[in-house]
């Protein structure tokens, strides 16, 4: 009965997410806007700002979930998505009209933690 139960739970702990695997994407700050424009992430990533810009920029969500500091030039801010949904974002410090984003976050997939054992598998 061991040697059966070790390859079904090694298939469940390989199935699960492995923690520590959010990724980083990278937005610059420009005199124009952001490049790139819009972006798609996943639930838990994270985004890095860079004011590549000569003048000092404030990233902003247009509904408050996050903001910046006064980035100078070369200056970075990050911010961790937790939540799925949509965010439009500007640069609030100067106002560069047409200079909106948007991110858009996936929401995690629901992993089956644990599945019940079949009648007749010997695990019940």
């Amino acid at each position: 009965m061991r040697k059966l139960l070790y390859p079904i739970v090694a298939v469940f702990v390989l199935a699960l997410p492995a923690p520590g695997l959010a990724a980083t994407i990278a937005i610059k700050a420009t005199a124009t806007g952001f490049s790139p424009k819009t972006v798609t992430i996943n639930q838990g990533d994270a985004v890095k700002w860079t004011n590549v810009d000569k003048v000092n920029h404030q990233i902003v969500a247009n509904n408050g979930a996050f903001a910046s500091g006064i980035l100078k030039p070369n200056e970075t801010y990050s911010f961790t998505f937790n939540t799925a949904g949509k965010y439009g974002f500007g640069a609030a410090a100067p106002v560069v009209p047409g200079a909106d984003a948007l991110m858009s976050i996936r929401p995690l997939k629901k992993e089956m933690a644990s599945v019940p054992p079949r009648c007749g598998s010997g695990l019940e």
